[in-house]
């Protein structure tokens, strides 16, 4: 257990305050180096991948994932749905469509992020929350077509906070109490969910975690 004279791996005091310590026992992920005083984010996303929706669709195009970033911020666990709204119209005596498809993409929670038309040629990306690209085939979608895009629940696992994670792991959940180095495997471990840290001896401590952090039980002072 972490007492008020803790010393990080600099010689710095660990802690700040007698604000009440809450542990809480985690698993670090495999491959990594962590000092205590280590600022941790839980692992709540998996990896993204997209089919078409039960019962297939009626048109042949086609939804791609992004292949660098699939998920982006404010992303969640779950299933998010592309469907056709509105299909494609051609104007009277012509074969190409005067009006492209309408296509809505809806979150887990059924709540509408976009909509947007469904391109002919390749070149458009549809970035909230998720990242693909969508476009119609030879056969144009009609009412109702459209995909699944799967975001698997994460490991919930720890690793470093980091405001650039996309994987939860960007907000700040717990303070490492304890030297952890899992390069051979996870480890298990405990992390620290409460109390008044020196600031200068938390590793990862930037002023996204600052905000995230206020109104939660985890504080950050100085030593004299």
């Amino acid at each position: 257990m972490v007492g008020m004279q803790t010393q990080t791996n600099s010689g710095v005091q660990l802690l700040a305050g007698d604000f009440p310590r809450v542990f809480k026992p985690i698993t670090v992920l495999t491959g990594l180096v962590l000092v205590l005083g280590t600022l941790l984010g839980k692992i709540l996303l998996g990896a993204a991948t997209a089919a078409a929706k039960a019962g297939g669709n009626t048109g042949d195009g086609t939804l791609t994932m992004d292949e660098i970033t699939p998920i982006l911020a404010f992303a969640k666990a779950g299933v998010y749905k592309v469907r056709i709204v509105r299909a494609a119209i051609a104007a009277i005596g012509e074969t190409s469509p005067a009006m492209k498809a309408i296509a809505e993409l809806k979150d887990p929670d059924g709540k509408v992020l976009e909509m947007f038309d469904v391109p002919t040629t390749p070149g458009v990306t549809i970035s909230n929350q998720v990242k693909f690209a969508m476009i119609e085939g030879n056969t144009a979608f009609i009412l109702g077509d459209g995909f699944d895009i799967t975001i698997a629940a994460g490991s919930g696992k720890y690793k470093a906070y980091d405001a650039d994670n996309l994987d939860g792991s960007q907000y700040p959940e717990l303070i490492l109490s304890e030297d952890v180095d899992s390069t051979a495997g996870d480890v298990n471990s405990t992390g620290l969910a409460s109390g008044h840290f020196n600031e200068a001896a938390i590793t990862g401590v930037d002023a996204n975690a600052k905000a995230y952090l206020v109104g939660k039980p985890i504080f950050f002072g100085s030593v004299s």
